[in-house]
């Protein structure tokens, strides 16, 4: 097999780059996962239980504003056909931005050693106030730079998958990419677990600003790895880490 382009640096981590080549999909790769998805729908194991006893020490409810809010997280694989404004992206994105007032250019979520290795691309099809199209995003602007014409929705669906039905395509979707170098450089292989959990709490953040908006999400697994760097204008040696689908509940 042939060493994709689109890997870390060897000399700073090779057995995450070794764990990142063995775990990226492909037609061929997509086919066997879909397999064991299905082997397990059939006979699925169950969720790991807990080994002490539940509720030792009971806690007291959360406020109803936080309880209202996780009730509202959804995710969903048929979208309605309504578009997102600007302002409903920028408030889905702004975690992501530059913390206003720090020189140093912290952001409002955490990253190890300050690294920041992800990468934000917004695809845009049903775009209140804006062109639809490729976008990336500048956390230091809190703003969008289009970078080019997004692929519609049934090709991305084919990249991502998927057996969507363009009635239910969403309205956007964040695709979430990596130039772990840096990170790597500092810490080496403890650097790839770094950069991958990075993209977890980008994710969760999402969630919640999704929720607060009454929009719901889809993070999708299934994704043929360098289609989707392609499809985005990802450049050579950028990771694909997590796309996830945004817009209106049917």
């Amino acid at each position: 097999m042939d060493t994709p382009p689109n890997t870390p640096p060897d000399p700073d981590a090779p057995l995450f780059a070794q764990f990142w080549r063995n775990s990226e999909l492909n037609p061929a790769r997509g086919r066997l996962l879909r397999e064991r998805i299905e082997a397990d729908t059939a006979n699925p194991l169950p969720t790991p239980e807990a080994r002490w006893p539940q509720a030792v020490q009971a806690l007291p409810a959360p406020h109803p504003d936080q309880q209202a809010l996780w009730s509202r997280r959804r995710s969903v694989r048929a979208f309605a056909p309504l578009a997102l404004s600007a302002a409903q992206v920028s408030h889905l994105l702004w975690p992501f931005a530059v913390r206003a007032g720090t020189a140093e250019g912290w952001r409002h979520l955490a990253s190890g050693g300050g690294k920041y290795p992800l990468l934000l691309h917004w695809l845009w099809w049903r775009a209140a106030d804006a062109k639809p199209g490729r976008y990336a995003y500048d956390p230091a602007s809190h703003g969008l730079a289009r970078t080019g014409d997004a692929p519609d929705w049934p090709q991305t669906a084919a990249i991502l998958g998927l057996d969507t039905p363009l009635a239910d395509s969403p309205a956007g979707a964040l695709v979430i990419t990596a130039r772990p170098a840096a990170m790597l450089a500092k810490y080496g292989e403890r650097g790839g677990r770094f950069t991958v959990l990075e993209a977890g709490s980008y994710f969760g953040a999402l969630q919640v600003q999704a929720a607060q908006a009454g929009l719901v999400t889809l993070a999708v697994g299934s994704f043929d790895d360098r289609r989707l760097l392609a499809a985005v204008g990802a450049l050579p040696g950028d990771l694909l880490l997590l796309p996830c689908l945004v817009g209106h509940a049917r």
